[in-house]
């Protein structure tokens, strides 16, 4: 069991070091870690604002969770990821969708879908889609 950040940049590893994942958020330069910063954006602050010029990204962030577990230390969060695409290209968002839950289950058995959804992102021509997973972690 991990904290939240440390789960956060474990995840960000493993996605940035998957040659599909790099081709699916369209990344040029797989060594430019400013470039996948801007593919796959983690935390909460500046997180939410949305980023037009880009074509597709990924935002994963912990959120707080009211659920009823016995034990107190673990289990006080959600990992929620968003995934933002052009509107015009739906497969595109699906197919990420897809791999991003494939590589979880490859590498954490316990994160199981919680909840999904699409969500508005505020900006004509993009499109959200969210989903939530509850990982162990220590709060």
């Amino acid at each position: 069991m991990k904290y939240t950040v440390q789960l956060l940049d474990e995840l960000w590893n493993i996605l940035r070091n998957d040659d599909e994942m790099a081709s699916l958020l369209k990344v040029k330069d797989t060594q430019s870690i400013p470039e996948w910063n801007s593919k796959i954006r983690r935390g909460l602050a500046g997180a939410e604002i949305v980023d037009e010029k880009q074509d597709i990204y990924i935002i994963m962030s912990f959120i707080p969770s009211v659920g009823n577990t016995k034990n107190w230390m673990v289990n006080k969060n959600l990992l929620e990821f968003r995934i933002i695409g052009r509107s015009n290209n739906r497969k595109l968002v699906n197919d990420l969708y897809i791999h991003l839950n494939k590589l979880l289950k490859e590498h954490f058995q316990e994160m199981s879908i919680y909840t999904e959804g699409s969500f508005s992102t505020g900006t004509a021509g993009l499109i959200g889609y969210m989903f939530r997973v509850r990982p162990f972690t220590w709060s």
